[in-house]
């Protein structure tokens, strides 16, 4: 997998992260879908795994992760004011050891 990714026969890496609704959670333990927010781990994973281990460059890898699976479904990038819009900022310079 590595190897594909570095060579760029991987275009796209992606998570199978699935929000769910306040009132979806809001049920029984039981009940309640399974989920977990994926995108953190993907990313942190990702870092560790093919950056710092000079696989691909953070660049490269956040093409991976944005932009060509935009590029691919052919979607447009429209940030102005009263549109919606969600955003992702990583600072891999900030340590998050010791947190709880």
């Amino acid at each position: 997998m590595k190897q594909g990714i570095r060579e760029g026969i991987v275009d796209v890496i992606a998570s199978d992260h699935a929000p769910h609704s306040l009132d979806e959670k809001e049920v029984d333990y039981l009940q309640a879908p399974f989920g977990i927010v994926g995108l953190e781990t993907a990313i942190g994973l990702a870092i560790t795994e093919l950056v710092e281990s000079n696989v691909i460059t953070f660049s490269q890898l956040v093409e991976k992760f944005s932009t060509n699976p935009r590029a691919i479904i052919k979607r447009t990038i429209d940030i102005r004011e009263g549109n919606s819009a969600n955003f992702t900022f990583i600072d891999p310079e900030i340590s998050v050891e010791g947190r709880s």
